[in-house]
């Protein structure tokens, strides 16, 4: 079932999430506050007929490659892109712009409000403990130890966030 921006819009609209749209209306972008230290602006785009949604996020540090802990940053990255299932991690070699993204096929199910708003919860979930992963291992603490946050409802913390 094909989904629109204007219905996640409404969705958007009827829990009274601040967003706005990009300038070329092929997205719809919203601010959140993750935590005192991380702000984050993350972009819902539904394209293919409305057949693909991807919820993405560009805001964790650069971090370049001649960096010295590259290594255990990218590790850190891989861990979580193993735990978590709707959202992965990548960063560019060139510039070590790191970025978050949720993909989903829409055409066999129905976009309704609650599978967004999960959808949404998990991704900012997900983002706020990327962040503090990449802020402990570029601070030399290392990774931060598995906690069993994993088992917390993703709403309240998209409830929260919002």
């Amino acid at each position: 079932m094909p989904a629109s921006l204007d219905a996640i819009r409404g969705f958007l609209d009827e829990r009274k999430i601040r967003h706005f749209s990009d300038p070329s209306d092929t997205a719809l972008v919203m601010p959140f506050r993750l935590s005192p230290r991380f702000s984050s602006s993350i972009m819902v785009k539904v394209e293919d007929d409305g057949r693909y949604l991807q919820i993405t996020c560009r805001d964790l540090p650069l971090v370049e490659g001649s960096h010295p802990m590259i290594g255990e940053l990218q590790q850190c990255l891989l861990a979580m892109n193993m735990r978590k299932r709707f959202v992965k991690f990548s960063q560019d070699p060139l510039d070590g712009e790191i970025v978050a993204s949720g993909e989903a096929w829409l055409e066999d199910m129905p976009l309704t409000s609650d599978a967004f708003h999960r959808m949404m919860g998990n991704f900012l979930a997900c983002l706020r403990e990327a962040h503090d992963c990449v802020e402990s291992v570029l601070a030399g603490r290392g990774m931060p130890e598995d906690t069993d946050e994993d088992d917390a409802s993703p709403g309240d913390s998209a409830r929260d966030a919002a």
